[in-house]
């Protein structure tokens, strides 16, 4: 399975130059990824913005050849336009998918009856 996330951002500079592309940020992710409006992803994309000195970004998520490195002292602000999270088979997306499901089930549960 894989883990990392791919995370679309729109980023605007120090300098008011915008900036938009894909980025790839490690480690498991996928319950982040499934919460609208991507509130649960913005500590997880803030904590990765200050961990690097540059920031890849790509023209399109599993794509590597066409980068541009932003640096991430410079950024002002950005936005989370779109994220995916890259799954080796079908099944195992649609596993994950209902995995999630069951989850929040267990966790409404837990919520209306604890």
């Amino acid at each position: 399975m894989k883990l990392d996330l791919w995370v679309r951002l729109n980023i605007t500079m120090a300098d008011d130059n915008k900036v938009s592309g894909w980025t790839q940020i490690y480690g498991k992710h996928e319950l982040a990824m499934y919460k609208k409006p991507f509130k649960s992803l913005k500590p997880i994309v803030n904590d990765h913005i200050e961990r690097i000195n540059w920031l890849t970004i790509c023209n399109r998520w599993g794509e590597t050849n066409q980068v541009i490195e932003v640096n991430t002292s410079k950024i002002k602000k950005y936005v989370i336009k779109e994220c995916v999270q890259p799954y080796d088979t079908e099944e195992e997306y649609y596993a994950i998918k209902e995995w999630y499901r069951n989850y929040m089930r267990g966790r409404r549960f837990l919520e209306n009856n604890g």
